[in-house]
């Protein structure tokens, strides 16, 4: 994985860059791999940079942000509201426009009515380095259907008219580069977006982003993974606000029979270096799945299985399948936690 947590996209700047091949996911991949994405992000974030003195400006490269914190959004009222409750919160993904616009925002409405308690919606990418074959072909799918951070944009307000829950942006960084990052974090936060999640964003650039996010209203999400060092965990928890993404393996996302047995070692000892909340996903499919995790984390994100849910049933059949699976698995994260508080 990148210095981040996934690996790095060195293409240029663009919404739909062309496709490369790649290795596997690691953070053994080195910080040169990812200078283009930096240099950009340097660039877009500077002199005149909004979030400039007044607000939050990005700290040390190892340090914790300085200046002004970030607000309080629907993120945070939900954890609190899942803490109160004494549950987990479940968190679908979904990639935006997949299968096609309008059926996505149906799916969208559905899962919000099912109890899901956030959703993460993914930005298509025509070279997803983190995802297995199942959300490569849902971006395949959404950039078919001529789908672009506008199109997400006006899901979410679709949305909004009628839910509150949080919404997540999952994007490598070079749709938001090609966008403008201060344009974009003003325009999500008027759309209705809580966070975003960039996987490719090198860690040592991540400050500036945040910065820009939190002049918005908006938390920047890390994320750490098995092979994170302990110094890196601790320069995370120092950053972190609304939630830290814990993958849960080394490997691309997609849906596992079982989940690691180290798992528990590792999200303990994220536990004890992060004190935000915690949030699994990679490989997350099943209620079995969810309810393993009780105590250990604060949410949980499914997506491939989800995704292959979507894939495998037939359209007019498609929004009941999904509103069973996600009341399923939002039940896994109640009785889960009442079987972990025992």
């Amino acid at each position: 994985m990148s210095e981040q947590g996934k690996p790095g996209s060195h293409a240029r700047p663009s919404e739909h860059a062309a496709p490369s091949e790649h290795a596997a996911p690691s953070e053994r991949h080195a910080p040169s791999e990812l200078s283009g994405a930096s240099t950009s992000v340097r660039g877009q974030i500077g002199a005149d940079d909004p979030t400039d003195g007044a607000t939050a400006t990005a700290g040390p490269a190892h340090g914790a942000i300085t200046g002004a914190r970030p607000r309080e959004n629907r993120l945070d009222a939900t954890f609190r509201r899942l803490r109160d409750a004494g549950e987990m919160g479940l968190f679908p993904y979904l990639t935006a426009g997949f299968p096609d616009p309008a059926i996505c925002a149906t799916l969208l409405d559905a899962i919000a009515e099912s109890g899901a308690d956030g959703l993460e919606l993914g930005i298509p990418f025509s070279d997803p380095l983190a995802d297995g074959v199942t959300l490569q072909r849902a971006s395949e799918r959404a950039l078919q259907h001529g789908v672009t951070l506008r199109t997400a944009f006006d899901l979410v307000r679709g949305l909004r008219r009628s839910h509150a829950l949080p919404v997540v942006f999952m994007s490598y960084v070079n749709p938001l580069l090609a966008y403008g990052l201060d344009r974009l974090c003003v325009d999500a936060a008027e759309a209705g977006v809580d966070a975003f999640i960039v996987p490719d964003l090198p860690f040592e650039e991540a400050p500036q982003f945040q910065a820009a996010c939190i002049s918005a209203g908006l938390h920047f999400v890390y994320m750490v993974a098995p092979t994170s060092p302990a110094e890196r965990m601790d320069v995370v928890g120092a950053r972190a606000a609304g939630f830290v993404y814990c993958v849960t393996l080394v490997g691309t996302t997609g849906a596992r029979s079982s989940l690691s047995a180290d798992l528990p070692t590792f999200l303990r000892s994220v536990r004890s270096h992060v004190a935000a909340p915690l949030v699994a996903g990679f490989g997350i499919a099943t209620p079995a799945h969810v309810s393993a995790l009780a105590g250990l984390v604060d949410g949980a994100i499914v997506a491939s299985a989800l995704a292959d849910l979507i894939e495998r049933t037939e359209p007019e059949r498609v929004e009941a399948a999904v509103r069973s699976y996600v009341r399923e698995m939002k039940d896994a994260t109640r009785l889960g936690t009442a079987a972990g508080a025992r």
